[in-house]
């Protein structure tokens, strides 16, 4: 029998690490225009709140709460998450608009 029984596995990280490499290697890359501005809320969304490509794909600002305490996303796929504050800022300027 295993002594890790009844403890709760972790949940699988979003990004692995060859698909941080990639990120950080297309982050690096310079953008032209409204792509690089793009560019910094897809890693302040994915990175700074830990969502999926998929997930982002269908978030819409209704599931996002921006407020004193920083950034968060509501039920995105039924969970919520918030964002790292050194992140928060991107998605607070877009909020702006």
């Amino acid at each position: 029998m295993s002594r890790h029984l009844g403890l709760r596995q972790a949940k699988r990280q979003p990004h692995s690490l060859a698909e941080l490499i990639q990120i950080t290697d297309w982050a690096n890359a310079k953008q032209l225009g409204a792509l690089e501005q793009h560019k910094w809320l897809i890693l302040a969304v994915g990175l700074g709140a830990g969502l999926r490509g998929v997930e982002m794909d269908h978030l819409t600002w209704k599931w996002v709460e921006v407020d004193d305490c920083g950034v968060m996303f509501r039920d995105v796929d039924g969970r919520d998450m918030a964002m790292h504050r050194e992140w928060a800022d991107v998605l607070e300027k877009q909020g702006q608009r």
